[in-house]
C-alpha cells in the first residue's frame, strides 16, 4: 500500500481510480468502535488488586492495567476468565460498540 510502513497486513483494492488499504479503512473504523469494559469498577469491588487479579488470571498487571485503560482487548478466553473471576458475565463485563464520537453505546454493535 502507499505509504505503508511494511509492518503490518494490507489488503489493496481498486475501486473507480482510487486505491484502498483494507486495513487502513480498518483502522479507521475502530477508531469510531471501541470496547469498553467495568473490570476496574468490579475489581474494585470485590477489593482485588490489578496484581491479585492477574495472578489469578494468569497474566500479567500490565496486561491487567492495558484492559482496564481500554489500550488492549483480551482474547475470548481471557475475557472469560476476567468474568468468572470478578463474578460477570462477559457480555456483561464488556461493552461493545461504544462511539468514540458520542460516548454512547450503537446499535451495530462490534
Amino acid at each position: 500500500c502507499p505509504g505503508d510502513d511494511g509492518e503490518s497486513f494490507c489488503e489493496a483494492y481498486v475501486h473507480g481510480s482510487d486505491l484502498f488499504c483494507a486495513s487502513r479503512i480498518f483502522q479507521e473504523k475502530a477508531r469510531w468502535l471501541r470496547m469498553k469494559n467495568i473490570i476496574k469498577e468490579k475489581r474494585k469491588e470485590k477489593g482485588l488488586s490489578q496484581m491479585e487479579l492477574a495472578k489469578r488470571c494468569g497474566v500479567s498487571r500490565q496486561t491487567i492495567n492495558a484492559i482496564e485503560n481500554d489500550k488492549y482487548d483480551p482474547t475470548l478466553a481471557l475475557a472469560f476468565h476476567l468474568a468468572a473471576e470478578l463474578g460477570m458475565t462477559v457480555d456483561g463485563l464488556f461493552i461493545c460498540g461504544m462511539s468514540a464520537r458520542n460516548g454512547r453505546v450503537s446499535d451495530g454493535g462490534c
